[in-house]
């Protein structure tokens, strides 16, 4: 039996009990990397990944789920101040640095430009779906 599930967030995915695409993968090495995987909430690439992810794929969402702040060295009293304040503003959006944004809009500007990734994105079809299924 399987179940398609549109616009799951990513949140609900991760939080899901089954096992997800990078598990498969962890424990396709062994399983001892899925039992000590470690929670990716707070790993600076994954979110710069999903951040690119939402930004191309789903755009509409992205102020929902990232604040860009400065970036200012926080290791000054202003840094510090400035951060604090980017956080309480955040609530649970991700924080992103202004120069991880200006990146981030630099790829997604590149896929725009790419005619083979235009065709794919255009195509009709759902972006965010995620598919269950069980293997007997």
């Amino acid at each position: 039996m399987s179940k398609i599930v549109k616009n799951m967030s990513i949140e609900e995915y991760h939080a899901h009990p089954a096992i997800s695409k990078s598990g498969l993968d962890l424990i396709s090495k062994s399983p001892k990397h899925f039992k000590e995987r470690e929670d990716i909430s707070d790993k600076t690439h994954l979110i710069i990944g999903q951040a690119f992810h939402t930004l191309v794929l789903e755009p509409h969402d992205f102020d929902d789920r990232f604040l860009i702040w400065s970036g200012a060295p926080r290791n000054t009293k202003a840094g510090k101040e400035e951060y604090n304040l980017a956080l309480e503003d955040a609530g649970e959006r991700q924080l992103l640095k202004q120069s991880e944004m200006d990146d981030l809009k630099a790829m997604a500007r590149s896929v725009r430009e790419h005619p083979g990734a235009m065709k794919l994105l255009k195509a009709k079809g759902q972006a965010e779906s995620s598919i269950f299924w069980t293997d007997p």
